[in-house]
């Protein structure tokens, strides 16, 4: 004689319904990981962007260079300047004396980055492909290629085309910013904080030029004016 027990069967199906709904949560993860992989698109950066967009102050600005470090990861770096150092890619090494005017590009950059008005002092990391005076170099089998210069390299100019960020920028400077395509500010050697800008920059002829979003602005000297959002 057999006999049923309907609790046990009802345990029995809330604990396979469980499993069923971790192992659909763990599929779909798994399925944005790889298509995002592939795909080449960043979940984190759409974020980010949709965020800026909608709150957030809109910046246009010609300023003096500052001393800037960032960490973090580009689309594309393009930058044009002359050194006596190597410049390593992989397990290659290229000499930058030859040219008068290297015209280096960075595409899918992971790393470091640090300059000031004249020099890159650091750039340390890791990209997709790389392009030495008009002589591409892909990665092999997608997996990013070590790249770096074992000295300063004397750049006329850097640029970010998009998705630049800058955490915080404190320094004094003067120039001109437009907030929003309406207010304009002339700063002459005045102390300006930038946080949490979102957007492209370009430096060339000692002029540092930033285009995009941030949440935050304050001036202090003789203008003392103070955004958030």
């Amino acid at each position: 004689m057999v006999i049923n027990y309907p609790e046990k069967r009802h345990k029995s199906h809330k604990k396979f319904a469980l499993k069923l709904f971790i192992f659909g949560i763990f599929s779909i993860t798994l399925f944005l990981l790889i298509y995002t992989s592939f795909s080449g698109l960043s979940l984190t950066g759409n974020i980010i962007r949709e965020d800026y967009l909608n709150n957030s102050i809109l910046i246009s600005a010609d300023l003096t260079v500052p001393v800037l470090s960032l960490n973090d990861e580009f689309e594309k770096i393009i930058i044009k300047g002359y050194s006596d150092s190597f410049f390593y890619v992989g397990d290659k090494k290229f000499p930058l004396s030859n040219s008068k005017e290297n015209y280096i590009v960075l595409t899918d950059y992971e790393g470091e980055i640090s300059f000031d008005e004249k020099t890159l002092s650091k750039l340390k990391g890791k990209a997709m492909e790389v392009s030495i005076n008009g002589i591409p170099m892909m990665s092999k089998n997608n997996k990013k290629m070590k790249i770096y210069f074992d000295t300063n390299f004397n750049y006329h100019s850097l640029e970010i085309p998009e998705k630049a960020f800058i955490k915080k920028l404190n320094y004094e400077t003067s120039g001109i910013i437009i907030l929003d395509k309406k207010t304009t500010i002339n700063l002459h050697d005045e102390n300006l904080v930038i946080e949490k800008f979102y957007g492209s920059l370009k430096i060339e002829n000692k002029h540092f030029k930033i285009k995009g979003y941030l949440k935050k602005l304050d001036i202090k000297g003789t203008k003392k004016i103070s955004i958030s959002v």
